[in-house]
């Protein structure tokens, strides 16, 4: 596990286990394309997986921007324009 979300807790963690900066940076978009599926998504009232494609969709938006505005990390999973 490289990091976590919780919604009860409000809070995001990041582990930083192998010292990789864009390993980290990428866990980080990562868990807040979680915070915004369930904060301005709605996941839970609309009955969606956590890595379902939604959720993808918000991860790979903020991957794109991440890039767009040089934030150094690895692409990986689906970059969707929506």
């Amino acid at each position: 596990m490289m990091g976590s979300y919780s919604f009860a807790l409000h809070s995001i963690r990041v582990y930083d286990g192998w010292g990789d900066t864009r390993r980290c940076l990428k866990t980080a978009i990562h868990e807040y394309a979680h915070h915004l599926h369930q904060t301005e998504f709605e996941k839970e009232e609309k009955r969606q997986r956590p890595h379902g494609p939604e959720f993808w969709m918000i991860f790979g938006q903020l991957m794109k921007r991440a890039k767009k505005i040089g934030v150094d990390v690895d692409s990986y999973g689906p970059i969707v324009d929506f």
